[in-house]
């Protein structure tokens, strides 16, 4: 008759490090569909050491206390640390291998000095509860300023936060300062009782919320990726121009001048230097609108050989200064891997956003400055008609 209880009570012990386990997989499948989200590879490793560790103890493997519990406590501050480091890689950071090898040794060497040297299991209760906790708390508040981000990092901050601070109270409350005789009591004791409890319930909110944020981060990769053009890497013509309409209806921006650049004579590098030279000088013009436009510019490519720059808070005049600074920055520009006789320069036209206007509007007046430099001798800026009391016309011709 003894032996029943104790079979159902490990049945339903088990139950945890399964339903762990069944998480783990979903980290798994999730880092599989999008590999640029290595944290959830580590996560869904966390998991399946910690359900290991939960197995090894709950079924005695092996069969020496002490053993055991070295064991167990392995597997658990692996899944500890693997969580850490998981919750730092999402934000690109990391822990020192350093780290975790000093705070795993420091663990395990405590957990083996107070049962092999001086026994006490309320000690090693403790030290691991207390030690874990803490690894997730530095985690916590590592990760405090990219709270206000979003609301996926203020929610995995509160529960990362709540999760590692329940670790202390509920030792406190649930195993106090007395521990059981025996196994039999340890397993039905009140701490390994409501230590089932708390994991099914506070593992499962941690598991989930990060699942969530991770679909969330894999939904917002395919939207940035369904923005950016392949080949130049800045944006393309449907997400410019989305943005474009919406910085231009924001009174607060204004003036917003558009600065439009069409590469020189690109059929004749394509024709000269084939695909491959056509689509370095495509990356370099873009590499260089990027590097040297400001923080808060709209940098993207119309198609072909034409690009666009977005300048909010930018008079015609400060947009015709910065449009001949990248006109003279693509002319310094060498591609020495395709050619050292090919020089790639650049025609830009600008427009400022008059009251009325849309973004077709502004569209078609930079874009007929532009032909207009073309016209002119190319390599040049055209910023406006020269009625609007602003110089018109610089550069040299190509």
């Amino acid at each position: 008759m003894g032996v029943e209880p104790a079979i159902v009570r490990v049945t339903i012990s088990l139950i945890v490090p399964a339903t762990i386990m069944v998480y783990g997989a979903a980290f798994f499948v999730a880092w599989y569909f999008d590999r640029k989200q290595g944290y959830l590879r580590l996560m869904g490793l966390a998991c399946l050491v910690f359900a290991a560790g939960a197995c090894a103890q709950i079924l005695s493997i092996p069969r020496d206390i002490g053993l055991n519990a070295l064991f167990s406590c392995a597997f658990y501050t692996a899944a500890t640390l693997l969580v850490a480091e998981s919750m730092m890689r999402r934000y690109k950071q990391s822990y020192p291998m350093l780290y975790h090898v000093v705070v795993g040794c420091a663990i395990m060497l405590s957990i083996a000095y107070f049962f092999y040297i001086e026994r006490s299991l309320t000690t090693r209760v403790y030290i691991q509860n207390f030690g874990y906790g803490l690894i997730l708390l530095i985690t916590a508040f590592r990760l405090f300023p990219y709270r206000k981000r979003s609301w996926p990092d203020a929610a995995l901050f509160w529960v990362l936060f709540l999760f590692a601070a329940s670790f202390f109270p509920r030792t406190i409350l649930t195993f106090g300062g007395d521990a059981p005789v025996g196994a039999a009591a340890f397993g039905n004791s009140v701490f390994w009782q409501f230590l089932q409890l708390w994991m099914a319930i506070s593992g499962s909110v941690l598991a989930v919320t990060v699942l969530v944020i991770a679909m969330y981060d894999v939904m917002k990769e395919l939207r940035v990726s369904s923005d950016i053009d392949g080949l130049t890497n800045i944006l393309n013509r449907k997400a410019f121009e989305t943005r474009a309409e919406r910085m231009l209806s924001d009174k607060l921006l204004q003036p917003i001048s558009l600065i439009i650049v069409d590469i020189d004579h690109f059929k004749k590098v394509n024709d000269t230097y084939g695909h491959r030279g056509g689509d370095a000088a495509l990356r370099e013009v873009a590499a260089v609108l990027r590097h040297h436009s400001r923080k808060d510019d709209l940098v993207g490519r119309l198609g072909g050989e034409e690009f666009a720059v977005l300048a909010p808070r930018c008079s015609l005049h400060e947009a015709f200064e910065q449009a001949e600074r990248l006109r003279q920055a693509i002319a310094a520009k060498s591609l020495p891997e395709i050619s050292p006789r090919l020089q790639v320069t650049a025609s830009f036209g600008i427009a400022t956003l008059r009251p009325g206007e849309t973004w077709l509007d502004i569209y078609d007046e930079a874009d007929q400055r532009l032909y207009e430099a073309k016209r002119g001798g190319r390599n040049r800026v055209i910023a406006s008609p020269e009625d609007d009391g602003v110089e018109h016309v610089t550069g040299v011709q190509a």
